[in-house]
């Protein structure tokens, strides 16, 4: 079954920016099936389970948000792993966050969550009696329709409509007609025509170029190519799975010293978008490593330029397009959660504002920041992978932030957070956490993030989202 909606309509755009919006109030089931997100190709999802530590403990991070997003109560969360009993105590007991039914379709025997319930009759049933109408996922792919099916559920999403809402062809192509700023570049076929934008890139002064898939998430699916040796030989660089695709997006790489570029932020707008309207309630700032890859969020963003009054005409901007662009993705019939990611870049002392991206999804975004406007509206916070030395427990980290008054509760106005434990494969040591830091300042959260460092025994470098 599928939610049927009139894929024209656009419902009105409001902004509160710093505010907990109004999500679904209805129930739902959640598949955290970090494999679709790529929409069953093979060649980025292995790029992304062997680049990304502590893959199947990643839906753990809808634990503590998933009764925010689904505010109806008695949901059902469908993990890849089993999760640690502490941090489930914190939310409830400490918190009081209203806590999903969990159930477990381990890694190690199933490979896919459509094999698991084609094992388990009795959970298939369970799942088929469970009261919520609606059923959910990161983004629905042909497995997940197939599950709906078999469950006799509601879809949030169609396979189509999800799948539309993050093609990066279409919505450079709708950035275009709306006249909207571009990247310079475009869309190219691979082969001659990718080479003839390189070189057009190359005439402009570009150093590099960023050739994007149609999908990708978390870094993948796109690839930075250098133009030093050449066009034609830059092309020859691309991974196989990209070469293979129908149509590539090509943009030049801004960067300081590149075509009077003298400085690079990536702000990022998070909404929501319902069947009633669509909410603009956070703006971030994404903290990269090299290479662009994502290692967390702060809000407000820290370096976003704060002279007066461009720091006004900044934010103004970013958001009218945001109002522009989330119109678009109500278009294509999506409904849900999202960010969307721009770049914004002094060139020649003229600052501009540009749409990178829109990953319609719950994204590394959305867990921290409804947690955040949940407790501490229009407040600081920033969320920061931390990878440990694996010998550390759940318990053990939760009574080292409480022993050092440091962990977060309702009652406070600035602490840590812990979002989600990843544990070493085959064990209850932690790996790797999401630690959200709240504060009345972003600059607060920084000093948190290195309390927390010393207390902690975390390697000496942030993970990647």
């Amino acid at each position: 079954m599928a939610r049927t909606a009139n894929l024209k309509a656009s419902p009105p755009v409001t902004e509160a920016i710093g505010e907990l919006p109004a999500l679904w109030p209805d129930s739902a089931l959640f598949f955290a099936d970090l494999y679709a997100i790529f929409y069953g190709d093979p060649e980025k999802t292995r790029q992304l389970e062997s680049n990304v530590s502590g893959f199947f403990g990643y839906g753990g991070r809808l634990i503590p948000m998933l009764g925010l997003l689904y505010r109806g109560g008695g949901n059902l969360l469908i993990l890849q792993e089993p999760v640690d009993p502490a941090p489930l105590a914190y939310f409830r007991d400490r918190l009081g966050l209203v806590l999903p039914t969990i159930e477990v379709l381990d890694h190690h025997r199933f490979a896919t969550f459509h094999e698991g319930l084609a094992a388990d009759p009795a959970l298939l049933e369970r799942l088929k009696a469970h009261p919520a109408a609606r059923l959910d996922g990161y983004v629905t792919d042909p497995p997940l329709e197939r599950i709906a099916r078999r469950l006799n559920k509601d879809l949030v999403n169609t396979y189509a409509e999800s799948r539309r809402a993050n093609d990066k062809v279409a919505l450079e192509r709708f950035l275009g007609g709306a006249g909207l700023p571009l990247f310079d570049g475009g869309e190219a076929e691979p082969g001659p025509d990718l080479v003839a934008r390189l070189k057009d890139l190359e005439g402009l002064g570009y150093h590099r170029a960023a050739v994007r898939s149609s999908l990708g998430a978390s870094g993948f699916g796109v690839a930075t190519v250098d133009l030093s040796s050449g066009p034609e030989a830059a092309a020859e660089t691309l991974p196989a799975f990209l070469a293979a695709e129908e149509r590539l997006l090509v943009q030049g790489w801004v960067e300081p010293g590149t075509r009077e570029v003298e400085a690079v932020t990536s702000p990022s707008v998070q909404f929501f978008c319902g069947d009633k309207g669509i909410t603009l309630f956070d703006l971030t700032g994404q903290l990269l490593r090299d290479a662009s890859i994502h290692e967390g969020n702060v809000a407000p963003p820290l370096d976003l330029p704060n002279e007066l009054p461009a720091d006004r005409a900044l934010t103004a901007e970013i958001l009218a397009q945001s109002r522009e662009v989330v119109r678009w993705v109500a278009a294509t019939g999506y409904r849900g959660t999202g960010s969307i990611d721009f770049l914004v870049f002094r060139r020649a002392g003229r600052w501009r504002v540009v749409v990178c991206e829109v990953n319609a999804r719950v994204t590394g975004a959305t867990y921290p920041s409804l947690l955040a406007r949940r407790f501490l509206p229009q407040r600081a916070w920033l969320m920061r992978n931390f990878a440990f030395v694996p010998a550390f427990s759940c318990g053990g980290a939760l009574d080292a932030l409480d022993a050092a008054d440091l962990l977060f509760t309702p009652d406070k106005d600035e602490g840590v957070l812990p979002i989600n434990f990843i544990r070493a494969d085959g064990s209850w040591r932690v790996e790797k956490a999401q630690l959200l830091f709240l504060a009345g300042r972003p600059e607060r959260c920084v000093e948190l993030v290195e309390a927390c460092g010393d207390l902690l025994p975390a390697r000496g470098r942030y993970a990647r989202d």
